[in-house]
């Protein structure tokens, strides 16, 4: 699949343009980043959706795509955020991602029932309009008990989670029992153990090891490194895990494709 895309890589998270916070760059500096690297990205905003914003390039045939992060106020009303998914017939699927700025709240919102129908149902309809569902900062040891309702009424659609080893996610016990219940795959970000909230010899394992990974930056801060850096770094990393040719491109496109991109 990703050959009839021609790209070397795919980041599905990275941060641009106006957010809540300062990033590096904006969405059309990122997208010319990724471009002279010959990759293709995810352009994420914490605050809302960049479905809208990055239109234009997929019109054109631009490698990009789009993540609308759900607000509360697509549980009261979600149909201005089906609108824009239903638009979305490109090749590139978006990407809807669970609340993530403040995974504090969303949890102690989940004890309410009337949250979690509402949740259920958005994530029913992004299932519906070909997108995948991502995980945001939930963690893993919640996912079955949120996305298997919808599954269980045969309604199952695709599956990132995000951040997946960090602490925070802590993915590592649940891979098999996830990847068993949803069709999957597990983002692991450079961010993470750039941080430290992984240590070298995790990371190095994760690039390794896990299967349906997708190893992306979640870069965009200010002092974050250029793509070009990271490919850098990133070559630095896979020589060190002794990574074939082959496990480099499924980790860093194959994976990606088969779980982003419409045949």
């Amino acid at each position: 699949m990703a050959d009839r895309w021609p790209v070397e890589f795919i980041d599905s998270h990275f941060h641009a343009g106006t957010d809540a916070v300062r990033r590096r760059t904006s969405i059309a500096g990122a997208v010319r980043e990724y471009g002279n690297e010959n990759g293709a990205v995810w352009v994420k905003r914490h605050d809302g959706e960049t479905l809208s914003s990055t239109r234009q390039w997929r019109l054109n045939g631009v490698p990009v795509g789009g993540v609308a992060v759900i607000q509360w106020a697509d549980l009261v009303d979600s149909r201005s955020l089906e609108r824009l998914l239903r638009r979305e017939r490109f090749r590139p699927r978006p990407i809807v991602s669970l609340p993530t700025r403040d995974i504090r709240s969303l949890l102690d919102h989940l004890t309410n029932r009337r949250v979690i129908t509402a949740l259920e149902e958005v994530i029913e309809m992004a299932w519906s309009c070909g997108a995948v569902v991502a995980t945001g900062h939930l963690p893993a040891e919640r996912i079955s008990a949120l996305l298997g309702a919808v599954a269980a009424r045969g309604d199952a659609g695709r599956v990132l989670v995000t951040h997946a080893f960090h602490p925070l996610v802590n993915a590592s016990p649940l891979v098999q029992e996830l990847t068993e219940e949803f069709d999957v795959a597990f983002e692991h970000t450079e961010l993470t153990h750039l941080l430290g909230r992984i240590g070298t010899d995790a990371h190095l394992s994760v690039l390794r090891e896990v299967g349906n990974l997708l190893y992306s930056s979640d870069f965009g801060q200010p002092t974050s490194p250029t793509v070009g850096e990271w490919r850098t770094l990133s070559e630095r990393w896979f020589t060190e895990a002794a990574l074939t040719g082959l496990r480099r491109r499924e980790i860093t496109l194959t994976a990606a494709a088969d779980l982003l991109l419409r045949p």
